[in-house]
């Protein structure tokens, strides 16, 4: 199933993504309206998807001994906390350059 649709539909999607310069929700929405709902079901499904796999290695694939918790508390932790600070300010700063034109 992989091979014959997802993969197909996956490089037909970043053909007109490129083509029209917008997402594959904005594509198929202009393209055929009546498909706009079904990617945004499938945008939904892959995003549950995820957190519910990482929900899963958080409750059942859990080690005794976490090897790399001194490394991250040391190294990423304060990457991360500067990249979300950073995002969080671009954020605002462009809904309110945006919601100032209008």
């Amino acid at each position: 199933m992989l091979v014959l649709g997802g993969i197909p539909l996956f490089f037909m999607e970043l053909a007109l993504g490129q083509y029209n310069r917008k997402g594959a929700i904005t594509c198929w929405g202009r393209l055929v309206p009546l498909f706009k709902g079904e990617y945004v079901a499938v945008f939904l499904s892959f995003v549950s998807l995820l957190a519910s796999l990482g929900l899963y290695h958080c409750c059942f694939q859990r080690p005794q001994v976490i090897s790399w918790v001194d490394y991250l508390s040391m190294c990423v932790f304060p990457l991360l906390l500067t990249y979300l600070t950073v995002l969080l300010f671009l954020s605002f700063f462009l809904y309110y350059t945006k919601k100032s034109r209008k």
